[in-house]
């Protein structure tokens, strides 16, 4: 497994396979991009497979007759945030040929409209991880809440990138998968050149108490 990684994070319905699908070559000699989805994800129309959730590891096959330099995982909103986190940690570490370009968080705006703590906690988690937050689904009753959640982060400076996807028009692609990281945490940086605060074990949202909880739990707001 070698090339470049995007990881995918995203809330329901946000639609992020329709923009990604731009990334997508048009030649069909050109088999490059290859998607990777949580088992329980129904077939979309993409060079992909499904990974499973096995011993803390994303779990998967890939034909090896493919010449793939460009993967997108995308996370499930049924496993842990924090072990997929460390999960892609590990994957980055078996396969040093694979580089983490960048991770991107999807919003179907809809769900904005009931914002409270938990759909908080949730997105405070992806924007310090995230290199790039996409909120699709605009609207005039969830405007005002876009605005709410890029000034908050903006005031905080994070230097994730905001994007607001609209239906009609192409998605500016090109600087979505940009491979320049915006995102405040070093985690995925290679170890020799983290300072102590900086290592996974000491990341606000992975480190563990001596039960083995975490520190910090991030809510899933997703759950059935």
């Amino acid at each position: 497994m070698k090339g470049d990684l995007y990881v995918i994070i995203e809330t329901p319905d946000s639609r992020s396979e329709v923009t990604l699908s731009h990334a997508v070559s048009k030649e069909e000699s050109i088999c490059s991009t290859y998607f990777l989805f949580p088992e329980q994800t129904d077939f979309v129309d993409l060079p992909c497979s499904q990974w499973q959730w096995e011993d803390k590891q994303f779990n998967f096959e890939v034909s090896e007759s493919k010449e793939i330099n460009e993967w997108f995982l995308f996370l499930s909103n049924t496993v842990d945030f924090a072990d997929q986190i460390e999960a892609i940690i590990s994957l980055l570490e078996q396969h040093k040929s694979l580089c983490l370009s960048r991770i991107i968080t999807f919003i179907n705006s809809n769900v904005l409209i009931n914002l409270n703590v938990e759909l908080q906690n949730w997105l405070n988690a992806c924007a310090h991880f995230s290199d790039v937050f996409c909120f699709t689904s605009r609207r005039n009753d969830n405007s005002n809440v876009i605005r709410q959640i890029i000034d908050r982060y903006e005031s905080l400076h994070y230097p994730l990138e905001t994007y607001i996807l609209g239906e009609k028009k192409a998605p500016p692609i090109n600087r979505i998968l940009s491979s320049i990281p915006k995102r405040i945490s070093h985690v995925f940086d290679p170890p020799e050149i983290l300072e102590p605060d900086d290592h996974p074990q000491n990341d606000p949202f992975l480190a563990q108490q001596p039960n083995g909880k975490r520190k910090v739990g991030i809510p899933n707001p997703f759950k059935n």
